[in-house]
């Protein structure tokens, strides 16, 4: 007597959450997190995070916001640049902003956040949205930022 075991065309689908850094939204991670040397009127370091999220539609991470903190007072009301280097076809995209002044920022100037992000965000005292026009593109092609004031 023989025993046969047969498996055949059997599947799941696994929904998985993610969350990144302190994030309290499922589906948000970030990558690409470093930091950028300021120019002029800042010389300390300025730090970067970007925060992505998965797209079904596009079957992967998309970066919506880039978030930069640890700008001196001093750049307060000067031009700050943001570059992001696409490998492949993407190449730089630069986006600007004009810092607000020290009195718009509640606290020590270098704890707030400036944001670049693909949607409107809510701007306070010390969470500042520079631009709501960030090109929403796949985190796989982002080769590095730089950060530039002046």
């Amino acid at each position: 007597m023989g025993l046969t075991l047969s498996l055949g065309g059997v599947s799941a689908a696994v929904a998985i959450l993610v969350r990144g850094n302190s994030s309290s939204t499922d589906g948000v991670v970030s990558l690409g997190v470093g930091q950028a040397t300021a120019n002029t009127c800042d010389t300390t370091t300025i730090n970067t995070d970007t925060t992505s999220r998965w797209y079904d539609a596009n079957e992967t991470f998309m970066i919506e916001k880039v978030e930069l903190w640890g700008v001196d007072s001093a750049c307060a009301t000067k031009t700050l640049s943001l570059v992001m280097n696409y490998s492949g076809a993407g190449g730089d995209r630069t986006y600007t902003c004009t810092l607000p002044t020290t009195s718009l920022i509640s606290g020590t100037y270098s704890l707030a956040t400036f944001a670049f992000a693909t949607n409107s965000i809510a701007t306070t005292s010390s969470y500042y949205q520079c631009v709501s026009d960030l090109t929403l593109t796949t985190t796989s092609t982002l080769a590095g930022t730089a950060v530039q004031i002046l």
